[in-house]
């Protein structure tokens, strides 16, 4: 399993973001490479859901954050991806003293970039550790 691996479906795959990340960034990624949500398999479609529940329960149980970010970009990678991004209470009070506007797309962004650490980082190494036991678990 890849370093940053939590768990994969028949149609998709779940790992922590990469550098700089936060603990409990997930990143779910289709494995068939589908540029369009139109365009996947209705079973993948189906499984969507599934996954992207699972993997917000993980970010719930292992981070506990206030809000579960769920996004899809595709501005530098186009294959069907959605981030989960755990937006916690002190990274919310980090964020309020900047004096930005409480918008979820540029806290996303601060944090990741004021707050970020290293993907092999104790902290990171850990929370993808703990995901890990919980979706064998599940």
């Amino acid at each position: 399993m890849d370093g940053l691996n939590i768990f994969q479906s028949p149609h998709f795959t779940v790992a922590h973001g990469a550098s700089p990340t936060v603990p409990g960034y997930l990143i779910v990624t289709t494995r068939e490479g589908e540029k369009s949500l139109s365009a996947m398999k209705p079973e993948a479609q189906t499984e969507l859901g599934v996954v992207l529940a699972k993997a917000t329960r993980l970010i719930e149980e292992t981070v506990r954050p206030e809000r579960v970010y769920c996004a899809r970009f595709g501005e530098e990678v186009e294959t069907i991806h959605f981030h989960l991004f755990p937006r916690t209470r002190e990274m919310m009070d980090a964020y309020r003293k900047t004096g930005g506007p409480v918008n979820a797309l540029l806290i996303f962004e601060w944090c990741r970039k004021n707050l970020g650490v290293d993907a092999d980082s104790p902290a990171v190494r850990d929370v993808i550790e703990r995901m890990r036991r919980l979706a064998r678990e599940s």
